[in-house]
């Protein structure tokens, strides 16, 4: 009997962990600075975080060499990006809709000097 309610929470697991993986998305973009005449360049090393409606904060992560930032198997939902280049966070709204695999987030631009 105990054999058998391990099978039954292990299919019921794997089932549920199928489900969840099937609507969470992937959200990418891209950030940017320019120079002070104009020279469009990729933000390296900037944090970027999720906040979502409930205020639950997502683990940072940070642009790579070329600007581009990646937040993995986030749930449908409304959230707010929020990007770390000074104390205060700059932030957009982002949504994930259902059955969505991937969300690509236009380059944002930072002010200069950030």
């Amino acid at each position: 009997m105990k054999r058998i309610m391990i099978i039954v929470f292990a299919l019921a697991l794997v089932t549920c962990t199928c489900i969840f993986s099937a609507e969470a998305a992937n959200i990418r973009g891209k950030l940017e600075r320019a120079t002070p005449n104009g020279q469009i360049y990729s933000a390296n090393g900037i944090a970027v975080t999720l906040l979502s409606a409930s205020n639950v904060r997502s683990n940072r992560v940070y642009s790579d060499k070329s600007g581009l930032y990646y937040l993995y198997n986030i749930p449908p939902g409304n959230y707010t990006l929020e990007i770390w280049a000074t104390s205060s966070p700059q932030v957009q709204p982002v949504t994930v809709q259902p059955n969505v695999p991937q969300v690509d987030i236009p380059p944002i631009r930072l002010p200069p000097g950030q």
